[in-house]
């Protein structure tokens, strides 16, 4: 046996010294990078919008359709939506893994599931009919039990259940409606852009306590560890029976809630901050103050017909998003679409499509048209429909990226300096950019506040090397910046402050370590900086060639947040993260450095190979959630935008690294 294991070992150390010896492409069939680069770019030409665009909704997982299934209830749509509830009832029932539990999105690093996720599909089947002595119920609720009950669940699922009659309000915590109208606070100037319009609906909420109750069927008291503490007796439930009660004057503070809410709503699909949540909660709110409080004090562009129209629509928006939503690709539906993100996927898509060389630059600038007709007046780039009230730092920058890669004959020399500007003025004090705003770390009465509601989402919005990163990538193919300008060196010395211990950087918005370390190199690289002549970036390139996994691929759990010495940069392949920790040694290899030669052929096999064994044929697709929602959740959100165009983009960056191997 020893000698066997001998002999093994030298083969390998053999074909090793031989690869290394090997000129970098002559280990692999060149054609047949081309053929999938080919077929891998005619993949998202073929699902191209007729307006020039690409829409691959990102999703939160099917508990978030279990959770629309029951607020239908709540709201009196369960009749009228789009849901196919035998539908969803045999993927849950085909989801549920062995210990009873339900992933948030698919992660093969991951044997178990989360309680949350589990809690609301336990909740839908148990509505749906299923007996709690089911087998399905009775390992889901052992599962939640042995996970702590719903007491350890987060502060958004008790805030649902309350709404049913199954939580105290006296537990949930408490914030107060003038937060939102004190200069000195302006609550939803200081939290995340993702954050206010969810709290928008929830904190009148939490002042109204609105409460109905359907039945036993809704009721979880089965799976609380101390039910009498947290659950109201039937006797003392407020039931709702109608809205007989004679009309109140509202308080100025809920009043001006109510508007903000309203000022939110998005003008092209109609939700309210963009989101399918933040929508439900506020149209509850809107809903509850519209039956509650005296008509006579509304104004005449806040009245109750208004409301009732603009819930509707937003309601009808989340429905359509869930179900049958307008997409390049229908593979999201019944997963929990958290929003439409289309400007996003289109400049992803372009960026890529030009890399590979798969469509002119006459082709794209029609593509470049449509998003500059959507931009901002300043000049900046949104995320995606009803997200152009909030453009962000991440969209703009590739979206210079985009626009400097076809800018023939000077077409978009100004846009490109008005996004660069508006980039420039937004870089934070440290050096870094965030996603939304500048220098939103959270004051100490802002945290105060809003702390019980860390558990359900990142309340900040904070620098990151991963948007600093695309930043400085763009900065660096417009030619219009050295490493001798202040914004740059500023930048510069934020990634080098913020570098972990191990060499590595923390995604902020993909998972994890792998993505924001790709983003940093390649962001420094393009600026012409030389990551392989300063100690500190060549350990993080050191770093990433440690995590080479034997099938030649990256991979990454999103387990790495909580505890990353065990997990950083460890987990099952995918082609989106072998494409992420691609892209430095590639940059590397650039600036002449041969040593991760070895390393690229690798993960470009890896990629080929998987481009055809996935189960999809001819097709990447990750197997595990690549990109993050809330580090500090943890919620992961999937972008199956990112397995259509990262590594093609990889691909066609080894393509051009071989055809100008002499230059380097």
């Amino acid at each position: 046996m020893k000698f066997q294991v001998l002999i093994a070992f030298l083969i390998t150390l053999c074909l090793l010294n031989q690869l290394h010896g090997q000129k970098l492409g002559e280990s692999l069939d060149l054609d047949r990078i081309h053929a999938v680069i080919k077929q891998a770019g005619e993949n998202i030409r073929e699902v191209q919008l007729d307006d020039f665009s690409w829409n691959f909704p990102p999703f939160l997982g099917t508990n978030f359709i279990s959770q629309h299934y029951i607020v239908n209830h709540y709201l009196d749509r369960h009749e009228e939506t789009l849901l196919d509830v035998e539908k969803l009832k045999r993927i849950l029932l085909k989801d549920q893994l062995p210990d009873g539990s339900w992933k948030q999105v698919p992660d093969l690093n991951k044997y178990s599931g989360e309680i949350d996720t589990t809690i609301y599909n336990y909740w839908a089947l148990k509505v749906m009919g299923f007996s709690v002595d089911s087998p399905q119920l009775k390992k889901a609720r052992e599962f939640v039990i042995s996970k702590g009950g719903i007491e350890n669940s987060m502060t958004m699922t008790k805030i649902w259940i309350t709404l049913f009659g199954g939580y105290k309000w006296s537990k949930l915590p408490w914030v107060p409606l003038f937060a939102f109208n004190q200069p000195f606070i302006e609550l939803d100037k200081q939290l995340g852009q993702w954050v206010a319009p969810h709290l928008f609906g929830i904190v009148p909420c939490l002042d109204m306590k609105p409460t109905k109750y359907f039945g036993e069927s809704f009721r979880l008291d089965e799976l609380y560890l101390d039910a009498a503490k947290y659950v109201p007796k039937l006797s003392s439930l407020e039931i709702f029976k109608g809205y007989n009660e004679p009309l109140r004057k509202p308080s100025e503070n809920l009043h001006v809630v109510m508007e903000k809410i309203m000022s939110i709503q998005g003008e092209r699909k109609g939700l309210f901050g963009g989101y399918t949540v933040s929508s439900m909660f506020c149209s509850i709110a809107l809903l509850e103050y519209n039956n509650r409080y005296d008509h006579r004090f509304y104004t005449e562009t806040f009245n109750e017909q208004v409301v009732i129209d603009s819930t509707t629509r937003a309601l009808n928006t989340v429905d359509t998003i869930y179900y049958d939503p307008e997409a390049s690709i229908k593979t999201t539906i019944y997963k929990g679409i958290l929003d439409d993100g289309r400007y996003w996927d289109t400049i992803l898509s372009a960026e890529s499509l030009i890399a590979a060389e798969m469509s002119t630059v006459d082709e794209i600038q029609k593509t470049v048209d449509y998003l500059i007709d959507h931009r901002s007046h300043d000049g900046s780039m949104s995320y995606g429909y009803d997200f152009e009230a909030y453009p962000d730092f991440d969209d703009t920058a590739e979206f210079v990226d985009l626009m400097v890669s076809v800018n023939k004959d000077g077409k978009y020399d100004e846009p490109i300096s008005q996004a660069i500007n508006w980039l420039l003025s937004m870089q934070n004090k440290e050096g870094g950019w965030a996603a939304f705003d500048k220098d939103l770390n959270g004051n100490k009465m802002v945290k105060l506040i809003t702390r019980k509601f860390a558990n359900s989402a990142e309340l900040f919005d904070p620098s990151c090397a991963d948007i600093t990163g695309h930043v400085l990538r763009a900065f660096g193919h417009t030619k219009k910046f050295t490493l001798e300008d202040q914004p740059i060196k500023d930048a510069i010395k934020f990634l080098e402050d913020t570098q972990e211990e191990f060499g590595g950087w923390e995604g902020r918005w993909g998972i994890n370590y792998i993505y924001g370390t790709s983003a940093a190199l390649y962001g420094l690289s393009s600026m012409e900086f030389d990551i392989v002549h300063h100690d500190w970036t060549l350990k993080a390139l050191k770093w990433l060639e440690s995590l080479q996994n034997s099938d030649g691929g990256f991979g990454e759990t999103g387990k790495s947040y909580k505890d990353p010495i065990k997990y950083a940069g460890r987990g099952y392949s995918t082609p989106t993260q072998t494409a992420w920790a691609l892209f430095p040694f590639i940059e590397a290899r650039k600036q002449g450095f041969k040593e991760f030669d070895h390393i690229i052929e690798k993960g470009i096999k890896y990629l080929i190979e998987d481009f055809h064994s996935s189960p999809y044929p001819n097709k990447w697709k990750d197997r595990s959630c690549v990109g993050t929602g809330h580090r500090t959740v943890p919620l992961f959100m999937e972008y199956p935008v990112y397995a259509y165009s990262f590594p093609l983009w990889a691909l066609s960056n080894y393509v051009d690294l071989i055809n100008n191997l002499d230059k380097y």
